[in-house]
């Protein structure tokens, strides 16, 4: 493992959830009644590597995915270039990346090196070229030549740096971080999101998160 980590018990679990939980987390689930909840985990962090859109948007996106979760692959590809049209381009919606690797240390590794790769500002190519392969190969492979492999598919300009920031403890610390915030707010399977004060989980179609944002940009004011 990335950094001579060692497999931790919360991964251990979160695995096995994972394996269960993400291939029935693809169906519409909206109360539409529910009483919306301020979940505290929007960041609106300047320069964030991990985000896009204005810091000031209306209403804020959270995905919580893992890089071997085909549905979040799916989402990625097919969802969020038309969200990103339509709402984060418009300034209306924010969207901000959250790790959590449900199947164990393969992914926790693919997701540090996606980080290290965002201190080069290729963080969304990296991504990109990680879900290329995986959609191709159908799975991806978290050695480090093949990490070195997406940077370069990614465009990386520092390769030497790119490897010094694998190891580095730092970015480790984030991903645990993201994955305390998960559970923090009972998400232990991918892809799920915080759209504004709702809860979504699944790879749902494009018209339904277009549903969601506009019901949250109306309670924001912004529709």
């Amino acid at each position: 493992m990335i950094g001579g980590l060692r497999r931790s018990p919360v991964l251990v679990a979160m695995a096995l959830i994972g394996l269960l939980a993400v291939a029935s987390l693809t169906t519409g689930n909206q109360d539409w009644n529910a009483e919306r909840v301020d979940y505290g985990v929007e960041r609106r962090t300047e320069r964030d590597v991990m985000a896009m859109g204005r810091v000031d948007a209306p209403v804020v996106l959270i995905g919580y995915a893992d890089y071997q979760c085909p549905p979040c692959r799916a989402f990625a590809r097919e969802t969020m270039p038309r969200l990103v049209e339509e709402y984060v381009d418009a300034g209306l919606l924010r969207y901000e990346w959250r790790d959590l690797p449900v199947f164990g240390e393969e992914s926790f590794d693919l997701a540090v090196a996606a980080r290290a790769a965002g201190r080069q500002g290729h963080f969304w190519a990296y991504q990109a070229a990680m879900f290329d392969e995986s959609a191709n190969s159908g799975q991806l492979d978290s050695e480090r030549r093949r990490l070195h492999d997406y940077a370069y598919t990614a465009g990386l300009p520092d390769l030497d740096r790119f490897e010094r920031d694998l190891d580095d403890a730092t970015l480790v610390d984030q991903v645990y971080a993201d994955v305390d915030e998960a559970e923090s707010i009972g998400v232990t399977a991918t892809p799920a999101f915080v759209v504004g004060q709702r809860l979504v989980f699944g790879a749902q179609s494009f018209d339904y998160f277009r549903q969601v944002i506009d019901s949250e940009l109306v309670h924001a004011g912004a529709r």
